[in-house]
């Protein structure tokens, strides 16, 4: 439930928060109501695990309340396109803090990460 809340996301944007806002004051505020937010969302997941006692997630949850068809296509979506993108994403984010400390002074080579990334997807599939 964790990741479906806060995302693989709050591993990459601290800096760019931190960029956009100006100061470190700002982007804590900025953080503190993106928390806030973060823990609405995890009060209704809260409210729908008490009201809809039924195990699978939120294919249960749409499918109760919007019917088969809907939660069908969220499930397809899901293990097509959803998962696998953050399964990526948190793979190259990964791949890319393990190398840095080797590359101080530039960018990890794009072929390290990928390899180093691919080898993290391998692992977590196996």
């Amino acid at each position: 439930m964790l990741g479906n809340i806060i995302g693989s996301g709050i591993f990459i944007s601290p800096k760019g928060v931190l960029d956009h806002a100006g100061s470190v004051g700002f982007s804590l505020i900025v953080w503190v109501l993106g928390g806030g937010i973060c823990a609405l969302g995890s009060l209704c997941y809260a409210e729908l695990g008490v009201t809809i006692p039924k195990s699978g997630g939120d294919y249960s949850y749409v499918t109760e309340i919007f019917g088969g068809l809907v939660g069908f296509l969220l499930l397809w979506s899901a293990v097509l396109i959803m998962y696998p993108t953050t399964l990526a994403v948190i793979a190259l984010t990964f791949s890319n803090y393990v190398l840095q400390p080797a590359f101080q002074n530039c960018l990890p080579p794009f072929i390290a990460t990928r390899l180093l990334s691919t080898t993290c997807v391998c692992e977590y599939n196996t």
